[in-house]
């Protein structure tokens, strides 16, 4: 009887976490998200060689595989998210930007990760951009609203400050 008992709860208890777990997992807070990117200033200084030859296998799913700005990208991205999945945004909305997510600029051939989001402007980082590594430049609110599309790995939802 008691093996019975503890197989529903240990079964209420699964389907209890049951949509958290279809959604990917918790993303993490912003400002460790930030850490996490601002880390990675250590192993790639500002002006490091980048080359658009550079190839990184991605963890967020949708790609596989990323070459120039666009390796530096997923690189940074797995760096603060692990393995938690990306949704891919076609249209920006300014104001659901967030640290860590991915902009696909420039005409589509430019791929940045934001640093931090302003009122008027985000600060981003990224390689290949004149074959080297970027911290700090930053795209006015224009800019941002034209790209591509977006790539985050916050779960629809579950957005931490």
């Amino acid at each position: 009887m008691l093996r019975k008992v503890l197989a529903i709860a240990l079964m209420l208890a699964l389907l209890a976490a049951a949509p958290a777990l279809a959604k990917g997992g918790d993303a993490p807070a912003q400002s460790d998200v930030y850490q996490a990117l601002i880390a990675m200033m250590d192993q790639y200084p500002e002006g490091s060689a980048w080359s658009s030859g550079k190839s990184y296998s991605w963890a967020g799913g949708i790609y596989t595989t990323g070459y120039g700005c666009v390796s530096f990208s997923f690189m940074m991205s797995d760096a603060a998210f692990g393995d938690l999945p990306a949704r891919q945004l076609r249209k920006v909305d300014y104001a659901a930007l967030h640290v860590g997510d991915i902009l696909r600029t420039n005409h589509n051939t430019h791929t940045v990760v934001v640093l931090e989001v302003r009122s008027d402007e985000v600060v981003v980082a990224e390689g290949c951009y004149n074959n080297a590594v970027h911290w700090g430049r930053t795209l006015d609110k224009d800019e941002v609203l034209k790209a591509d599309w977006v790539l985050t790995r916050y779960p629809e939802g579950e957005i931490i400050l």
